[in-house]
């Protein structure tokens, strides 16, 4: 089994929130010498138990990546193009144009890329076949507070056979039905920063991170059952 890791790819989502402003030049970031034979500026390959390098696609930096069927996906630093990667030949195999999506990776679900943007509570849908965007969702504002409908979205996440994401000022969520492409629930969550959510779904559980450092596992149907910090 092979891990995927970019080394010496700028910022990520662990050193902080790049500036919001669409830019034509890359984001400047934390940079971290590349472990002893791998190309900096590269996406290389790393055996998951040995943690020894493999093939390298050099000339690439990428943020981290995601996974989604038989490829994987980074967003290159300047958050204008998803550079596809085809793990079996270790070859760039695309790269797809995309509206400059918020720090949040996107998530490949239902057959579909997904991201937040810089410009506000909405969602975009991307067919990776056809390399297109198929569906501009808007998330509810009527609950925000006046001033913050261009707060972007956080974390997106699958949940079952829907998909939950994280918006807005107070913080809220909502769940968007793929089939539909619409969204079919919305509720408050717990106060924190409006900015900067994570959701990670396992099972009936689905938690939900805070950039203040409070965490909030919920059931499915949305009910906080514990929290800390």
């Amino acid at each position: 089994p092979t891990a995927w890791t970019p080394p010496n790819s700028g910022p990520s989502v662990s050193g902080g929130a790049p500036s919001t402003a669409p830019s034509t030049e890359e984001q400047p970031g934390t940079q971290v010498a590349a472990p002893q034979g791998v190309p900096a500026t590269s996406i290389t390959s790393f055996d998951a138990e040995s943690a020894e390098p493999g093939a390298s696609v050099p000339g690439q930096s990428v943020w981290s990546f995601v996974t989604g069927g038989d490829a994987l996906y980074g967003l290159d630093p300047n958050r204008q193009f998803l550079v596809v990667v085809d793990p079996a030949s270790t070859q760039v195999a695309d790269r797809i144009a995309v509206d400059h999506p918020h720090r949040f990776l996107p998530t490949v679900e239902f057959g579909s890329i997904w991201y937040t943007t810089e410009g506000g509570a909405e969602v975009v849908r991307v067919d990776p076949a056809f390399r297109r965007q198929v569906a501009r969702i808007a998330l509810p504002t009527e609950a925000l507070a006046a001033g913050t409908f261009g707060i972007p979205a956080g974390g997106l996440a699958r949940v079952g056979d829907v998909l939950w994401v994280t918006y807005g000022y107070p913080t809220r969520a909502a769940v968007i039905d793929p089939a539909e492409n619409r969204v079919v629930r919305d509720w408050r969550l717990p106060d924190g920063e409006p900015d900067g959510s994570v959701i990670v779904a396992e099972g009936e559980d689905v938690w939900v991170v805070y950039d203040d450092g409070q965490v909030f596992r919920l059931d499915v149907s949305g009910e906080v059952h514990a929290s800390g910090r």
